[in-house]
Protein backbone atom coordinates (compact mmCIF):
# COMPACT_ATOMS: atom_id res chain seq x y z
CA UNK A 1 0.00 0.00 0.00
CA UNK A 2 1.18 3.51 -0.80
CA UNK A 3 2.77 4.90 2.43
CA UNK A 4 1.07 8.28 1.87
CA UNK A 5 -2.30 6.51 1.67
CA UNK A 6 -3.58 6.04 5.19
CA UNK A 7 -6.83 4.27 6.08
CA UNK A 8 -8.24 7.64 7.21
CA UNK A 9 -7.45 9.34 3.90
CA UNK A 10 -8.98 6.48 1.95
CA UNK A 11 -12.19 6.55 3.96
CA UNK A 12 -12.34 10.33 3.74
CA UNK A 13 -12.14 10.04 -0.02
CA UNK A 14 -15.04 7.61 0.00
CA UNK A 15 -17.13 9.89 2.19
CA UNK A 16 -17.29 7.94 5.45
CA UNK A 17 -14.76 9.94 7.44
CA UNK A 18 -15.60 13.05 5.43
CA UNK A 19 -19.09 12.87 6.89
CA UNK A 20 -17.85 12.54 10.44
CA UNK A 21 -15.26 15.29 10.12
CA UNK A 22 -17.73 17.61 8.41
CA UNK A 23 -20.10 17.24 11.33
CA UNK A 24 -17.37 17.68 13.91
CA UNK A 25 -16.15 20.88 12.28
CA UNK A 26 -19.59 22.33 11.53
CA UNK A 27 -19.79 25.91 12.80
CA UNK A 28 -22.21 28.73 12.30
CA UNK A 29 -19.72 30.52 10.05
CA UNK A 30 -18.79 27.45 8.01
CA UNK A 31 -20.27 26.87 4.55
CA UNK A 32 -23.24 24.54 4.70
CA UNK A 33 -22.76 20.81 4.10
CA UNK A 34 -19.60 20.75 1.97
CA UNK A 35 -19.26 17.67 -0.22
CA UNK A 36 -16.43 15.34 0.84
CA UNK A 37 -13.62 14.81 -1.68
CA UNK A 38 -14.06 11.94 -4.13
CA UNK A 39 -11.60 9.05 -4.39
CA UNK A 40 -10.36 8.12 -7.86
CA UNK A 41 -10.11 4.34 -7.58
CA UNK A 42 -9.48 1.98 -4.72
CA UNK A 43 -9.49 -1.79 -4.17
CA UNK A 44 -10.80 -2.98 -0.81
CA UNK A 45 -9.49 -6.36 0.38
CA UNK A 46 -11.48 -7.45 3.44
CA UNK A 47 -11.38 -10.89 5.08
CA UNK A 48 -15.03 -11.32 4.16
CA UNK A 49 -17.80 -9.31 2.53
CA UNK A 50 -21.57 -9.59 2.51
CA UNK A 51 -22.61 -9.02 -1.12
CA UNK A 52 -25.94 -9.04 -2.95
CA UNK A 53 -26.77 -12.26 -4.79
CA UNK A 54 -30.17 -11.89 -6.42
CA UNK A 55 -32.69 -11.33 -3.64
CA UNK A 56 -30.32 -12.65 -0.94
CA UNK A 57 -26.94 -11.77 0.55
CA UNK A 58 -23.91 -14.02 0.16
CA UNK A 59 -20.77 -14.10 2.29
CA UNK A 60 -17.56 -14.03 0.23
CA UNK A 61 -14.25 -14.98 1.85
CA UNK A 62 -11.16 -12.93 0.94
CA UNK A 63 -12.82 -10.89 -1.83
CA UNK A 64 -11.54 -7.85 -3.67
CA UNK A 65 -13.88 -4.94 -4.30
CA UNK A 66 -12.99 -2.17 -6.74
CA UNK A 67 -14.48 1.24 -5.98
CA UNK A 68 -14.33 4.04 -8.52
CA UNK A 69 -15.39 7.43 -7.18
CA UNK A 70 -18.42 6.64 -5.05
CA UNK A 71 -19.46 3.44 -6.90
CA UNK A 72 -18.62 -0.24 -6.50
CA UNK A 73 -17.61 -1.27 -10.01
CA UNK A 74 -16.26 -4.81 -9.51
CA UNK A 75 -16.45 -7.60 -6.94
CA UNK A 76 -14.18 -10.62 -7.18
CA UNK A 77 -13.89 -13.79 -5.09
CA UNK A 78 -10.13 -13.52 -5.41
CA UNK A 79 -7.57 -10.80 -5.87
CA UNK A 80 -8.29 -8.24 -8.57
CA UNK A 81 -5.52 -7.44 -11.03
CA UNK A 82 -4.24 -3.97 -11.63
CA UNK A 83 -2.40 -1.30 -9.77
CA UNK A 84 -3.68 1.54 -7.74
CA UNK A 85 -4.23 1.91 -4.03
CA UNK A 86 -5.39 -1.10 -2.04
CA UNK A 87 -6.79 -1.13 1.46
CA UNK A 88 -5.80 -4.36 3.22
CA UNK A 89 -8.47 -5.23 5.79
CA UNK A 90 -8.03 -9.00 6.14
CA UNK A 91 -9.43 -9.09 9.69
CA UNK A 92 -12.53 -7.05 8.78
CA UNK A 93 -16.04 -7.88 7.56
CA UNK A 94 -17.32 -5.47 4.89
CA UNK A 95 -21.09 -5.04 4.83
CA UNK A 96 -23.54 -2.84 2.93
CA UNK A 97 -24.99 0.15 4.74
CA UNK A 98 -28.03 -0.35 6.91
CA UNK A 99 -31.43 1.33 6.54
CA UNK A 100 -33.29 3.04 9.36
CA UNK A 101 -36.99 3.36 8.66
CA UNK A 102 -37.60 5.95 11.39
CA UNK A 103 -35.05 8.63 12.32
CA UNK A 104 -35.22 12.08 13.88
CA UNK A 105 -31.85 13.35 12.68
CA UNK A 106 -32.25 17.04 13.56
CA UNK A 107 -33.56 16.30 17.05
CA UNK A 108 -31.69 13.08 17.83
CA UNK A 109 -29.01 14.22 20.27
CA UNK A 110 -31.17 16.86 21.95
CA UNK A 111 -33.63 14.19 23.10
CA UNK A 112 -31.15 11.39 23.86
CA UNK A 113 -31.82 9.79 27.21
CA UNK A 114 -35.27 11.35 27.56
CA UNK A 115 -37.28 8.55 25.96
CA UNK A 116 -35.67 5.94 28.18
CA UNK A 117 -36.68 7.94 31.26
CA UNK A 118 -40.29 8.39 30.09
CA UNK A 119 -39.97 12.20 30.18
CA UNK A 120 -41.45 14.40 27.50
CA UNK A 121 -39.25 15.11 24.49
CA UNK A 122 -41.20 18.22 23.56
CA UNK A 123 -39.07 20.87 25.33
CA UNK A 124 -35.70 19.80 23.84
CA UNK A 125 -37.27 19.83 20.38
CA UNK A 126 -38.77 23.27 21.03
CA UNK A 127 -35.29 24.51 21.96
CA UNK A 128 -33.88 22.96 18.74
CA UNK A 129 -36.52 24.91 16.79
CA UNK A 130 -35.11 28.15 18.25
CA UNK A 131 -31.63 27.51 16.80
CA UNK A 132 -30.42 29.47 13.78
CA UNK A 133 -30.41 27.57 10.47
CA UNK A 134 -26.62 27.19 10.68
CA UNK A 135 -26.78 25.84 14.25
CA UNK A 136 -29.65 23.48 13.39
CA UNK A 137 -27.65 22.25 10.39
CA UNK A 138 -24.62 21.67 12.65
CA UNK A 139 -26.79 19.64 15.05
CA UNK A 140 -28.28 17.73 12.12
CA UNK A 141 -24.77 17.09 10.72
CA UNK A 142 -23.56 15.77 14.08
CA UNK A 143 -26.51 13.38 14.36
CA UNK A 144 -26.27 12.25 10.73
CA UNK A 145 -22.54 11.59 11.08
CA UNK A 146 -23.29 9.43 14.13
CA UNK A 147 -25.86 7.41 12.14
CA UNK A 148 -23.52 6.96 9.17
CA UNK A 149 -20.58 6.07 11.40
CA UNK A 150 -22.70 3.30 12.96
CA UNK A 151 -23.43 1.92 9.47
CA UNK A 152 -26.82 3.46 8.70
CA UNK A 153 -26.40 4.97 5.25
CA UNK A 154 -30.09 5.29 4.34
CA UNK A 155 -32.69 6.97 6.51
CA UNK A 156 -36.41 7.68 6.44
CA UNK A 157 -36.34 11.02 8.24
CA UNK A 158 -39.39 11.58 10.43
CA UNK A 159 -38.67 15.24 11.19
CA UNK A 160 -41.06 16.80 13.68
CA UNK A 161 -41.19 20.08 11.77
CA UNK A 162 -40.76 21.32 8.23
CA UNK A 163 -37.73 23.30 9.39
CA UNK A 164 -36.03 20.13 10.68
CA UNK A 165 -36.85 18.32 7.42
CA UNK A 166 -35.30 21.19 5.45
CA UNK A 167 -32.18 21.02 7.62
CA UNK A 168 -31.94 17.29 6.94
CA UNK A 169 -32.20 17.89 3.17
CA UNK A 170 -29.53 20.63 3.30
CA UNK A 171 -27.11 18.38 5.18
CA UNK A 172 -27.81 14.86 3.85
CA UNK A 173 -28.08 15.70 0.16
CA UNK A 174 -24.60 17.10 -0.42
CA UNK A 175 -23.08 14.30 1.69
CA UNK A 176 -24.56 11.66 -0.57
CA UNK A 177 -26.58 10.04 2.21
CA UNK A 178 -29.71 8.40 0.91
CA UNK A 179 -32.51 9.98 2.87
CA UNK A 180 -36.20 10.33 2.51
CA UNK A 181 -37.78 13.16 4.53
CA UNK A 182 -41.30 12.26 5.57
CA UNK A 183 -42.42 15.61 7.05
Amino acid sequence: MDPALSRRSVLAGMGAVGLTSAAASARADAPRAARPPKAKELVLEPGAALVPDGSRQRLLRNPSIRVSGDRIVEVSEGALRGGGPRLQMRDQLLMPGFISGHTHVAGGSSTRGIFEGSRSYVRPLEIAEELSDDDLDALTAYNLAELIRSGCTTQVEMALSRRQAESYVRVAGPWGSRGYPAA
